[in-house]
């Protein structure tokens, strides 16, 4: 009789093992967060208008002013992507808490 030990292992927790063993995609994940970021700095990288601008004694941002919406919103998922980069820990450590 072939007994393997039955273990409790949810698919989730067997992705993370496999990922955090597989230093190549760990580092692939690291390129696409540096990409990214990168790509969520390029309307300030890549644009025709003034970071900052001082007229008559007045600071003045033009770069937001030019912003379209879903540079906006690219902008604000920066934040979210960091923090989770940050706290990937604690999600592997409790994945049910996440689980939609």
């Amino acid at each position: 009789m072939n007994s393997k030990p039955i273990t409790n292992e949810t698919y989730f927790h067997r992705l993370a093992r496999h990922f955090q063993a597989d230093s190549f995609a760990r580092n692939g994940l690291r390129v696409v967060i540096v990409l990214f970021f990168v790509a969520s700095l390029a309307p300030f990288i890549a644009n025709s208008h003034a970071l900052i601008r001082v007229a008559n004694g007045h600071v003045t941002f033009p770069i937001f002013m030019s912003l379209e919406a879903i540079e906006w919103r690219f902008l604000l998922y920066l934040p979210l992507a960091v923090f989770i980069y940050f706290l990937r820990q604690r999600f592997m450590e409790h994945p049910r808490f996440f689980m939609i």
